[in-house]
C-alpha cells in the first residue's frame, strides 16, 4: 500500500508537471503568433512608408526643373500664374455688387438722417461721402475688370491650399474637400460652401495634380473634363 502511495504521489507530481509544459507551450506559441502579427504590421508600414518617401522623390525630382513652383522653408509650394480673365471678372463681381448695396445703405441712412432732424445738409455730406466712395471703388474695379493677364499667387501645403494675397486669401482644408475636378487648365476644389479654381503653370499641372489627389479624403468625389 505504501508503495502504491508512493507510485500515485510521483504520477500526480509528473502530470502537474506535463500540464504546467503544455500551459507554457501555449504560452509560448500565443507569444509567437503576436510576434508574427506585429511582424507582418511592421511589414506593411515599412511598405507604406518606403511608397511614400519614393514618392516624395519623384515629385521632388518632377519640380527640379520647375522655374515657376517654389518650395518654400516649411515644405509647402508657392506659384504665381495667370488666371482665366472670365473667371477672374466673375469673382470679383460680388465685391462690386456689395459696394453698390453699401452705397444704396448709405444714401438711405442719409435721407432717414435728414428727415429726422429735418435738415437735408445731413443726406448732403453722406452722399457726398457715398460718392467718394463710389467713385473710388469704381476706379479700382475698372481696373480690375479691364485687366488683360489677370495674376494669381497659390500656396499648397500638406494641409490646404491657400489663392490670393493677405486679407483677402481663401483657404481650402483637403479634409473639408467634397468634389474635386481636373481640367485640362486647372483644378477646381469644392466644399460643402466654398469653391476655388487653381491655376497650374502648364509644365507644372501633373506635379501639383499627384500633390493634390495623394491628400484628398477617401469620401471626395473625383472627376475630370
Amino acid at each position: 500500500k505504501k508503495k502504491y502511495e508512493e507510485l500515485r504521489e510521483k504520477f500526480e507530481l509528473q502530470r502537474e508537471k506535463m500540464k504546467s509544459e503544455k500551459q507554457n507551450i501555449l504560452s509560448l506559441q500565443q507569444k509567437i503568433k503576436i510576434l508574427n502579427t506585429k511582424k507582418n504590421s511592421y511589414s506593411k508600414l515599412y511598405e507604406y512608408n518606403k511608397n511614400l518617401v519614393e514618392q516624395n522623390t519623384e515629385l521632388n525630382n518632377n519640380l527640379k526643373d520647375s522655374e515657376k513652383i517654389k518650395k518654400e522653408p516649411n515644405g509647402s509650394y508657392s506659384w504665381f500664374c495667370s488666371i482665366d480673365p472670365d473667371y477672374y471678372r466673375k469673382s470679383i463681381r460680388p465685391g462690386f455688387i456689395a459696394c453698390i448695396f453699401i452705397a444704396v445703405f448709405l444714401l438711405l441712412f442719409g435721407a432717414v438722417l435728414a428727415w429726422q432732424y429735418h435738415n437735408w445738409e445731413y443726406f448732403l455730406i453722406v452722399a457726398g461721402c457715398t460718392g467718394v466712395f463710389m467713385l473710388i471703388a469704381l476706379f479700382f474695379f475698372g481696373l480690375a475688370f479691364s485687366a488683360s493677364d489677370p495674376q494669381e499667387t497659390y500656396v499648397m501645403s500638406e494641409i490646404y491650399i491657400k489663392s490670393g494675397y493677405g486679407k483677402s486669401s481663401v483657404y481650402l482644408h483637403y479634409t473639408k474637400l467634397k468634389t474635386v475636378i481636373f481640367s485640362r487648365n486647372y483644378i477646381e476644389l469644392r466644399g460643402k460652401t466654398s469653391k476655388m479654381r487653381v491655376y497650374i503653370p502648364a509644365e507644372d499641372f501633373y506635379f501639383v495634380k499627384d500633390y493634390i489627389q495623394r491628400h484628398l479624403p477617401g469620401e471626395c468625389d473625383i472627376r475630370y473634363e
